[in-house]
C-alpha cells in the first residue's frame, strides 16, 4: 500500500512539471543554410501545441541559397528531452511538402537550345533538435528533400544530358518563441 502511495505521488507531481508551460506557442527562426560555396539564409514561422512533453506543430519555411529559392510546409512533432527551470532540450522531426527551384543548371551544348531546370515539388522530411532558454532557442534541422533534375534540351526537342541537384540541406537558426513560457 505504501508502494502505490509512493508511486502515485510521484506520477502527480510529475505530471504537475510537465503542465506548468502554457501549451500554445509560436516560433520564429532566421537561419543560416550552409553550401559547399556559400551559405544562404533561412526563415521559419512556426505554429505549435504542447501536450505533456510532446509538441506537435507545422513548420512554415522558407530559403534561398547561392542557386535557389524554395519553400516547406512540415507537420512537426517535438519531444522534450529535458526541462529545468527555463532550459528545455527537444529533439523532434517531421514530414510535408518541400518546393526547391533551381537557378542555372546544365550549360547548354554545341547543339542544344536552352536548358530547362525542373522545379521540385516533393515529398520530404527533416529531422532536428532545439534549445531553448527561456524564450530564446537555438537549433539544427537537417532537411531530406529528394534531388533536382535540370535537363539539356536539343533543337529537337530531345533531352542530350541531365545533371541531378542534390537538395538535403542543414538550417542552423536562432529564434524566439512567443507563448508557450511558464504558467
Amino acid at each position: 500500500m505504501a508502494l502505490m502511495i509512493i508511486i502515485a505521488t510521484a506520477a502527480f507531481a510529475s505530471a504537475q512539471a510537465v503542465n506548468q508551460y502554457k501549451p500554445f506557442s509560436v516560433s520564429l527562426n532566421f537561419g543560416i543554410v550552409p553550401t559547399k560555396s556559400t551559405a544562404g539564409a533561412a526563415f521559419a514561422l512556426e505554429p505549435a501545441y504542447t501536450l505533456g512533453n510532446n509538441k506537435f506543430g507545422i513548420r512554415l519555411e522558407g530559403i534561398t541559397t547561392n542557386m535557389r529559392i524554395g519553400g516547406s510546409y512540415i507537420a512537426s512533432y517535438d519531444r522534450y528531452l529535458l526541462t529545468q527551470h527555463n532550459f528545455r532540450l527537444s529533439a523532434g522531426g517531421g514530414m510535408g511538402y518541400y518546393n526547391l527551384d533551381g537557378k542555372g543548371g546544365c550549360s547548354p551544348g554545341p547543339t542544344s537550345i536552352g536548358n530547362t531546370v525542373h522545379t521540385m515539388n516533393h515529398f520530404g522530411g527533416m529531422f532536428r533538435t532545439n534549445i531553448q532558454f527561456g524564450h530564446l532557442q537555438v537549433g539544427a534541422d537537417y532537411n531530406i528533400v529528394p534531388p533536382t533534375i535540370a535537363s539539356d534540351i536539343d533543337a529537337a526537342g530531345k533531352t542530350t544530358g541531365s545533371v541531378s541537384h542534390p537538395n538535403n540541406y542543414w538550417n542552423l537558426h536562432i529564434g524566439f518563441v512567443i507563448g508557450g513560457g511558464r504558467k
